[in-house]
């Protein structure tokens, strides 16, 4: 605005603002969105106006909701306002002119810090003190955030855990949140409408253990025998079947061999505790012979797995050299020689020495794609991890689509492995019509569907989430913004105290005509902010069932309106009912019939 460069041009430019390190941090999870009280002291002379500025450092993909300035023992709330009448206002501040100086605080975005401008009558050492919220990273039954490097010394924070991705090199913060053994395939969805058309966020979140190792588990592991496995390969395929027996306590196991015949190794089924030492002397005693018969071998595990019932599994070995009468067998012939139900799991050996790893190219992968097993790629590796031939380790072939929705930002979901213990976020844009969000996956070959209707009461968290990535179309960011209500393009925080007057005489310049934001003789100065006489209006029948929705719940609500937009709440005394309470009053849209600029409604439970 004009009179911002005459500011400029008579005072000179004030100095870049300092990021501050915070006096004071405190945190909590709710749901998937980390909440932070950020307490932060400005050192002020009192000559200058301005008299100081601030800048603190948001977390990776946060936003400021809501700030108090703390000054002579009395707690000012800023107001939420609009991004130029806040900025109108508090500069007006340095054009208006008086004896009696207020206070002012203005709180703006500055991208990955929140600025703070202050005017101060006197020298003086006010404390601000910010919330936030930031989305938050689900890893290892963890959920992580990443905060501003300038927290360090304020907070307990460790380095990146793996599955989540920073945006700068400060600390994480982790809040535990184990899933439950019912739910190891979590999904949340929000959904967010504007005149635009419709958000939609989608989280899916994987356990750290995809699934229990079943209590009734019987394993034939088939071991290639021919003359054509490679001492290597020998070794590997030993190394394999002693971590499967490690990763599979408390199960039973038997042993095949297969060349031109196929017998078994073991006398009986056995626990794999006992077996383990039988089953290691009986595979470095495996001499080589000619014959590649997969299929005797197959045969004769079902044989045994037919005497048992329970969780049938088997695990084959191939080193992929074999008749060319075997190469031209199908998947259902293969799993017509076992019992219906059983599991197959191929491995073929290679001559890498890397993780086991899914291949679905491998000979005989159709056999395992037929019965929900997976084709993998062994490995010569001596400290082989087979736990992927336990139980499910990851969530593969993910997918997540919906009729009417469009994916947004190139979904994280959309991936040909997601690791156990960690997460992904899709985002879609829809017509308002569109409907329920289907996630589908593979847990090895067992196809898993999740359908999810996206919830409008996260519409302002997501909101939030957008307006910090930003890069819509700017009528539509614009929207988004307005509905984040917080700090953005869009909203400001602001509050202004104590004094009738103004800072121009001070700075040795008259007052400034165009400001916009100059108090006069009408203001009033409050706990929440300055402001015109705000008429009263009566929310109460129209917040009577949000509110009953929190329950026998007791204490004093107050509201601010523009218009019949709601853009503050404050609940006090309420106890553990605050956030619903607070919840209850931000999702109801109101009507006030001829609403002024500017209301205030309060309610007392």
């Amino acid at each position: 605005m004009r009179w911002l460069v005459l500011v400029g041009l008579l005072i000179g430019a004030p100095a870049a603002a300092d990021v501050v390190a915070p006096r004071r941090v405190t945190a909590s999870l709710h749901g998937r969105t980390a909440r932070f009280v950020v307490r932060v002291r400005a050192v002020l002379d009192g000559d200058a106006f301005p008299a100081g500025e601030l800048e603190v450092g948001v977390p990776g993909g946060g936003i400021v909701t809501r700030a108090s300035a703390f000054a002579g023992g009395t707690e000012h709330r800023l107001a939420l306002m609009p991004a130029d009448a806040a900025n109108d206002a508090f500069w007006g501040l340095g054009s208006a002119s008086g004896d009696r100086k207020p206070w002012g605080v203005l709180v703006t975005a500055g991208g990955d810090v929140a600025s703070i401008e202050i005017a101060a009558p006197a020298a003086a050492t006010p404390e601000i003190e910010l919330e936030m919220e930031a989305p938050t990273c689900f890893a290892r039954d963890t959920r992580w955030v990443q905060v501003p490097a300038s927290w360090r010394d304020a907070v307990n924070g460790v380095d990146a855990p793996d599955g989540c991705t920073g945006q700068s090199d400060g600390p994480w913060l982790g809040f535990a949140a184990p899933m439950t053994r019912d739910v190891r395939i979590g999904a949340l969805a929000g959904r967010l409408s504007v005149t635009s058309g419709d958000f939609a966020r989608v989280e899916l979140d994987l356990a750290r253990e995809l699934e229990d190792v079943p209590a009734d588990l019987a394993t034939a592991i088939v071991i290639d025998g021919s003359r054509s496995v490679s001492a290597d390969e020998r070794e590997a395929q030993r190394a394999i079947v002693a971590s499967y027996v490690r990763h599979a306590p408390h199960t039973m196991v038997q042993l095949i061999g297969y060349a031109r015949r196929a017998r078994a190794l073991l006398p009986s089924w056995a626990a794999t505790e006992a077996a383990a030492p039988r089953i290691d002397r009986e595979l470095r005693a495996l001499a080589g012979l000619n014959g590649s018969n997969i299929d005797a071998g197959l045969a004769e595990a079902g044989a045994w797995l037919s005497r048992l019932e329970g969780t049938r599994r088997v695990i084959v070995f191939t080193d992929e050299r074999l008749a060319a009468r075997l190469e031209s067998t199908t998947g259902e012939e293969w799993a017509n020689l076992l019992p219906p139900g059983t599991l197959v799991h191929v491995i073929a050996l290679r001559d890498d020495k890397g993780p086991l790893e899914r291949d679905d190219n491998v000979t005989f992968a159709a056999l395992a794609q037929q019965t929900g097993g997976i084709g993998v790629a062994g490995t010569l590796a001596p400290d082989v991890d087979a736990t992927l031939l336990v139980r499910p380790t990851s969530l593969d072939r993910v997918e997540v689509k919906g009729a009417g929705w469009d994916d947004l930002t190139g979904s994280t979901c959309s991936a040909d492995r997601m690791p156990a213990g960690t997460s992904c976020t899709w985002l879609g844009k829809g017509t308002p019509s569109a409907g329920p969000i289907v996630i589908d996956g593979l847990l090895w070959n067992r196809p898993m569907k999740r359908v999810v209707v996206p919830d409008p009461a996260q519409a302002r968290a997501i909101a939030r989430e957008l307006s910090v990535l930003g890069g819509l179309e700017a009528p539509v960011q614009a929207e988004v913004d307005r509905a984040a209500m917080a700090v953005n393009a869009v909203w400001s925080l602001y509050a202004a105290w104590g004094g009738d007057g103004g800072y121009a005489e001070r700075l040795g310049f008259g007052h400034l005509e165009g400001t916009g934001g100059a108090t006069d003789s009408t203001t009033i100065s409050d706990t929440i902010g300055t402001a015109h006489v705000m008429p009263q209006v009566d929310l109460s029948a129209q917040l009577a069932g949000p509110l009953a929705a929190c329950g026998d719940a007791h204490g004093t609500i107050e509201i601010d309106l523009t218009l019949d937009e709601i853009v503050d709440v404050a609940v006090a005394h309420a106890g553990a009912q605050q956030h619903c309470l607070e919840d209850a009053v931000w999702n109801t849209l109101v009507a006030v019939p001829n609403a002024e600029p500017r209301s205030h409604a309060r309610i007392v439970l």
